[in-house]
Protein backbone atom coordinates (compact mmCIF):
# COMPACT_ATOMS: atom_id res chain seq x y z
CA UNK A 1 0.00 0.00 0.00
CA UNK A 2 1.30 3.14 -1.34
CA UNK A 3 1.78 6.21 1.51
CA UNK A 4 -1.13 8.16 -0.24
CA UNK A 5 -3.46 5.51 -0.24
CA UNK A 6 -2.39 4.96 3.43
CA UNK A 7 -3.18 8.16 4.10
CA UNK A 8 -6.60 8.00 2.33
CA UNK A 9 -7.88 4.72 4.51
CA UNK A 10 -6.01 7.18 8.14
CA UNK A 11 -8.51 9.77 6.25
CA UNK A 12 -11.67 7.28 5.65
CA UNK A 13 -11.12 5.64 9.10
CA UNK A 14 -11.22 9.41 11.38
CA UNK A 15 -14.46 10.58 9.21
CA UNK A 16 -16.08 7.48 10.14
CA UNK A 17 -15.13 7.57 13.89
CA UNK A 18 -16.24 11.28 14.44
CA UNK A 19 -19.00 10.97 12.15
CA UNK A 20 -20.66 7.65 13.43
CA UNK A 21 -24.23 8.03 12.13
CA UNK A 22 -24.87 7.11 8.46
CA UNK A 23 -26.47 9.73 6.77
CA UNK A 24 -28.64 7.54 4.91
CA UNK A 25 -30.15 5.86 7.79
CA UNK A 26 -31.29 9.02 9.24
CA UNK A 27 -33.08 9.99 6.22
CA UNK A 28 -35.09 6.45 5.65
CA UNK A 29 -35.62 6.91 9.58
CA UNK A 30 -37.49 9.61 9.87
CA UNK A 31 -39.43 8.32 6.82
CA UNK A 32 -40.55 5.45 8.62
CA UNK A 33 -41.79 7.71 11.44
CA UNK A 34 -43.47 10.39 8.92
CA UNK A 35 -45.31 6.90 7.82
CA UNK A 36 -46.13 5.84 10.97
CA UNK A 37 -47.92 9.41 12.17
CA UNK A 38 -49.44 9.25 9.28
CA UNK A 39 -51.25 5.89 9.58
CA UNK A 40 -52.05 6.62 13.39
CA UNK A 41 -54.45 9.64 11.84
CA UNK A 42 -56.31 6.58 10.45
CA UNK A 43 -56.11 3.04 12.23
CA UNK A 44 -58.52 1.71 14.26
CA UNK A 45 -56.54 -0.39 17.12
CA UNK A 46 -57.94 -3.64 18.08
CA UNK A 47 -57.64 -5.81 20.91
CA UNK A 48 -55.80 -8.27 21.20
CA UNK A 49 -56.43 -12.37 22.90
CA UNK A 50 -54.29 -10.55 26.32
CA UNK A 51 -57.29 -7.64 25.94
CA UNK A 52 -54.17 -5.40 24.85
CA UNK A 53 -54.92 -2.43 22.64
CA UNK A 54 -52.64 -2.47 19.88
CA UNK A 55 -51.89 -2.20 16.15
CA UNK A 56 -49.63 -3.37 14.10
CA UNK A 57 -48.29 -2.98 10.48
CA UNK A 58 -44.48 -3.48 8.18
CA UNK A 59 -42.93 -0.88 6.28
CA UNK A 60 -40.30 -2.49 3.66
CA UNK A 61 -36.89 -0.06 3.48
CA UNK A 62 -33.81 -0.22 1.60
CA UNK A 63 -30.49 0.81 3.26
CA UNK A 64 -27.37 0.77 1.66
CA UNK A 65 -28.50 -2.08 -0.81
CA UNK A 66 -29.37 -4.01 2.40
CA UNK A 67 -33.05 -4.58 2.58
CA UNK A 68 -34.79 -4.51 6.33
CA UNK A 69 -38.65 -5.33 7.33
CA UNK A 70 -39.52 -3.19 10.08
CA UNK A 71 -42.41 -4.44 11.96
CA UNK A 72 -43.95 -1.58 14.01
CA UNK A 73 -46.72 -2.32 16.39
CA UNK A 74 -48.40 0.54 18.42
CA UNK A 75 -49.92 -0.54 21.62
CA UNK A 76 -52.25 2.47 23.12
CA UNK A 77 -52.46 2.90 27.24
CA UNK A 78 -54.97 5.25 28.75
CA UNK A 79 -52.61 6.45 31.28
CA UNK A 80 -49.29 6.33 32.91
CA UNK A 81 -51.60 3.70 35.84
CA UNK A 82 -52.56 1.21 33.46
CA UNK A 83 -49.12 1.52 31.66
CA UNK A 84 -46.90 0.75 34.93
CA UNK A 85 -49.23 -2.30 36.04
CA UNK A 86 -48.89 -3.73 32.70
CA UNK A 87 -45.31 -3.38 32.75
CA UNK A 88 -45.17 -4.54 36.44
CA UNK A 89 -47.45 -7.40 35.65
CA UNK A 90 -45.64 -8.27 32.02
CA UNK A 91 -42.65 -6.95 31.97
CA UNK A 92 -40.84 -4.18 29.15
CA UNK A 93 -41.86 -4.41 25.46
CA UNK A 94 -38.53 -6.01 24.17
CA UNK A 95 -37.45 -5.03 20.59
CA UNK A 96 -35.56 -6.05 18.55
CA UNK A 97 -33.43 -7.06 15.16
CA UNK A 98 -33.42 -10.63 13.23
CA UNK A 99 -31.13 -11.77 10.64
CA UNK A 100 -33.69 -13.93 8.32
CA UNK A 101 -33.04 -15.90 5.03
CA UNK A 102 -32.80 -12.69 2.32
CA UNK A 103 -33.93 -9.86 4.35
CA UNK A 104 -33.45 -8.28 7.87
CA UNK A 105 -36.39 -7.97 9.93
CA UNK A 106 -36.85 -5.10 13.36
CA UNK A 107 -39.60 -5.62 15.38
CA UNK A 108 -40.56 -2.23 17.44
CA UNK A 109 -42.90 -1.18 19.85
CA UNK A 110 -44.60 2.59 19.96
CA UNK A 111 -46.21 3.35 22.87
CA UNK A 112 -49.17 5.47 23.20
CA UNK A 113 -49.93 6.88 26.57
CA UNK A 114 -53.07 9.38 26.57
CA UNK A 115 -53.19 9.99 23.21
CA UNK A 116 -49.47 11.01 23.32
CA UNK A 117 -47.23 8.60 21.56
CA UNK A 118 -43.95 8.11 22.88
CA UNK A 119 -41.69 9.22 19.11
CA UNK A 120 -38.37 9.96 21.06
CA UNK A 121 -37.64 6.53 22.21
CA UNK A 122 -39.82 5.05 18.79
CA UNK A 123 -36.76 7.08 17.08
CA UNK A 124 -34.15 5.69 19.31
CA UNK A 125 -34.98 2.26 19.17
CA UNK A 126 -35.17 2.46 15.42
CA UNK A 127 -31.60 3.66 15.46
CA UNK A 128 -30.52 1.32 17.65
CA UNK A 129 -32.17 -1.85 16.29
CA UNK A 130 -31.04 -0.87 12.62
CA UNK A 131 -27.78 -0.04 13.39
CA UNK A 132 -27.27 -4.05 14.45
CA UNK A 133 -28.41 -5.04 10.77
CA UNK A 134 -24.88 -3.42 9.37
CA UNK A 135 -22.91 -5.07 12.33
CA UNK A 136 -23.88 -8.85 11.70
CA UNK A 137 -20.37 -9.67 10.30
CA UNK A 138 -19.10 -8.29 12.97
CA UNK A 139 -20.90 -9.45 16.02
CA UNK A 140 -19.07 -12.76 16.25
CA UNK A 141 -15.60 -11.43 16.24
CA UNK A 142 -15.64 -10.21 19.76
CA UNK A 143 -14.04 -12.35 22.39
CA UNK A 144 -16.42 -14.93 23.29
CA UNK A 145 -18.54 -14.68 20.11
CA UNK A 146 -22.05 -15.90 19.33
CA UNK A 147 -21.73 -18.41 22.65
CA UNK A 148 -21.18 -15.28 24.89
CA UNK A 149 -23.42 -13.35 23.27
CA UNK A 150 -26.14 -15.87 24.10
CA UNK A 151 -24.85 -16.98 27.74
CA UNK A 152 -25.48 -13.30 28.76
CA UNK A 153 -28.62 -12.88 27.49
CA UNK A 154 -29.61 -15.93 30.03
CA UNK A 155 -28.32 -13.77 32.41
CA UNK A 156 -29.06 -10.00 32.08
CA UNK A 157 -32.35 -10.32 33.78
CA UNK A 158 -31.55 -12.69 36.80
CA UNK A 159 -32.38 -12.62 40.14
CA UNK A 160 -29.19 -13.18 41.46
CA UNK A 161 -27.68 -9.36 41.35
CA UNK A 162 -24.21 -10.20 40.69
CA UNK A 163 -25.42 -12.36 37.68
CA UNK A 164 -27.15 -9.47 36.49
CA UNK A 165 -24.13 -7.28 36.25
CA UNK A 166 -21.50 -9.30 35.20
CA UNK A 167 -23.95 -9.62 31.68
CA UNK A 168 -24.37 -5.81 32.32
CA UNK A 169 -21.21 -5.72 31.67
CA UNK A 170 -20.23 -7.51 28.69
CA UNK A 171 -23.72 -6.26 26.62
CA UNK A 172 -22.08 -2.84 27.47
CA UNK A 173 -18.73 -2.89 26.87
CA UNK A 174 -19.49 -4.77 23.43
CA UNK A 175 -18.54 -1.99 20.64
CA UNK A 176 -21.76 -3.19 18.40
CA UNK A 177 -24.00 -2.31 21.49
CA UNK A 178 -22.15 1.40 21.90
CA UNK A 179 -22.03 1.90 18.60
CA UNK A 180 -25.69 0.55 17.97
CA UNK A 181 -26.99 3.17 21.10
CA UNK A 182 -24.88 6.41 20.36
CA UNK A 183 -26.60 5.89 17.01
CA UNK A 184 -29.90 5.93 18.93
CA UNK A 185 -28.68 8.87 21.01
CA UNK A 186 -28.55 11.14 17.95
CA UNK A 187 -32.04 9.89 16.94
CA UNK A 188 -33.69 10.21 20.28
CA UNK A 189 -31.80 13.95 20.78
CA UNK A 190 -32.36 15.29 17.31
CA UNK A 191 -36.12 13.88 16.82
CA UNK A 192 -36.52 15.39 20.10
CA UNK A 193 -35.44 18.85 19.24
CA UNK A 194 -37.40 18.78 15.78
CA UNK A 195 -40.78 17.66 17.49
CA UNK A 196 -40.79 19.88 20.75
CA UNK A 197 -42.38 23.43 20.51
CA UNK A 198 -39.86 24.82 22.26
CA UNK A 199 -36.15 24.74 22.28
CA UNK A 200 -35.08 21.97 24.89
CA UNK A 201 -32.33 21.52 27.15
CA UNK A 202 -29.88 19.52 24.87
CA UNK A 203 -27.74 18.59 27.72
CA UNK A 204 -30.38 16.66 29.28
CA UNK A 205 -31.64 15.36 26.45
CA UNK A 206 -27.94 13.61 26.11
CA UNK A 207 -27.98 12.49 29.55
CA UNK A 208 -31.37 11.05 29.44
CA UNK A 209 -30.34 9.00 25.74
CA UNK A 210 -30.04 5.16 26.35
CA UNK A 211 -26.38 5.44 25.75
CA UNK A 212 -25.53 7.75 28.68
CA UNK A 213 -28.06 5.79 31.32
CA UNK A 214 -25.96 2.26 30.33
CA UNK A 215 -22.36 4.56 30.49
CA UNK A 216 -23.30 5.32 33.97
CA UNK A 217 -24.86 2.04 34.69
CA UNK A 218 -21.29 0.84 33.79
CA UNK A 219 -19.71 3.59 36.25
CA UNK A 220 -21.95 2.27 39.33
CA UNK A 221 -21.13 -1.92 37.94
CA UNK A 222 -17.64 -1.08 38.19
CA UNK A 223 -17.11 0.25 41.32
CA UNK A 224 -19.42 -2.59 42.65
CA UNK A 225 -17.07 -5.09 41.25
CA UNK A 226 -14.11 -3.67 42.84
CA UNK A 227 -15.66 -3.06 46.43
CA UNK A 228 -16.97 -6.82 45.88
CA UNK A 229 -13.74 -8.49 44.41
CA UNK A 230 -13.70 -11.06 47.87
CA UNK A 231 -17.32 -11.40 47.97
CA UNK A 232 -18.17 -15.39 47.70
CA UNK A 233 -21.38 -14.67 45.42
CA UNK A 234 -19.56 -12.16 43.30
CA UNK A 235 -16.55 -14.69 42.68
CA UNK A 236 -19.57 -17.88 42.45
CA UNK A 237 -21.04 -15.91 39.68
CA UNK A 238 -17.69 -14.94 38.12
CA UNK A 239 -16.57 -18.72 37.73
CA UNK A 240 -19.73 -19.04 35.56
CA UNK A 241 -17.11 -16.98 32.74
CA UNK A 242 -13.98 -19.79 33.11
CA UNK A 243 -15.97 -21.24 29.92
CA UNK A 244 -15.12 -17.66 28.20
CA UNK A 245 -11.42 -17.18 29.54
CA UNK A 246 -12.78 -14.08 31.73
CA UNK A 247 -11.51 -13.55 34.92
CA UNK A 248 -11.36 -10.81 37.46
CA UNK A 249 -8.56 -8.84 35.42
CA UNK A 250 -9.93 -9.47 32.15
CA UNK A 251 -13.33 -8.50 33.27
CA UNK A 252 -11.36 -5.04 34.89
CA UNK A 253 -9.43 -4.27 31.61
CA UNK A 254 -12.68 -4.48 29.59
CA UNK A 255 -14.68 -3.12 31.56
CA UNK A 256 -12.59 0.20 31.93
CA UNK A 257 -11.52 0.12 27.92
CA UNK A 258 -14.93 -0.17 27.49
CA UNK A 259 -15.75 2.74 29.51
CA UNK A 260 -13.28 4.68 27.74
CA UNK A 261 -14.42 3.53 24.14
CA UNK A 262 -18.37 4.36 25.11
CA UNK A 263 -17.04 7.98 26.48
CA UNK A 264 -15.60 8.61 23.70
CA UNK A 265 -18.07 7.56 21.05
CA UNK A 266 -20.95 9.73 23.21
CA UNK A 267 -18.41 12.76 22.79
CA UNK A 268 -18.22 12.37 19.36
CA UNK A 269 -21.60 11.86 18.53
CA UNK A 270 -22.36 14.74 21.30
CA UNK A 271 -20.08 17.32 19.39
CA UNK A 272 -22.14 16.64 15.80
CA UNK A 273 -25.56 16.71 17.50
CA UNK A 274 -24.52 20.70 18.68
CA UNK A 275 -22.75 21.39 15.38
CA UNK A 276 -26.09 20.47 13.83
CA UNK A 277 -28.08 22.98 15.84
CA UNK A 278 -25.49 25.71 16.06
CA UNK A 279 -26.21 25.10 12.04
CA UNK A 280 -29.81 24.82 12.22
CA UNK A 281 -31.12 26.88 15.10
CA UNK A 282 -28.21 29.29 15.49
CA UNK A 283 -27.97 28.16 19.33
CA UNK A 284 -24.85 28.51 20.70
CA UNK A 285 -22.84 25.97 22.20
CA UNK A 286 -18.99 25.37 22.84
CA UNK A 287 -18.30 22.06 20.84
CA UNK A 288 -14.32 21.11 21.52
CA UNK A 289 -14.19 17.84 23.69
CA UNK A 290 -13.61 18.65 27.43
CA UNK A 291 -10.86 16.72 29.16
CA UNK A 292 -12.04 13.62 31.05
CA UNK A 293 -10.23 14.12 34.20
CA UNK A 294 -11.96 12.31 36.43
CA UNK A 295 -11.78 8.38 36.40
CA UNK A 296 -16.11 8.13 36.42
CA UNK A 297 -17.09 11.42 34.98
CA UNK A 298 -17.71 11.16 31.05
CA UNK A 299 -17.10 13.74 28.39
CA UNK A 300 -20.06 16.25 28.66
CA UNK A 301 -19.78 18.97 26.13
CA UNK A 302 -20.58 22.26 27.13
Amino acid sequence: MTARELLIERVNSIIKETAGINDELDAKISGVVSNVKNKLTKIKPKYDVDGLLQYSDTINIDINEKQFKINYIVVFFKDNKEYDEYINNYGNFNNGYFKLENYSYVKIFLIVINNKPDYNDFYDSLYHEIEHGFQENEMNNYFGGEELNAFIRTKMFSNNYFERILAEVIYGTRANEQDAMVNGMWGYVKHSVNDSDSFPDINKLIMDSEACLWLKKLYNNLNTIIKNKDNFEFLTALKDYRQFNINYSKLISVLKNGIKRFEKKIALVTRRVKTNFIREYHVHYKTAIKENKHNYDFYLLK
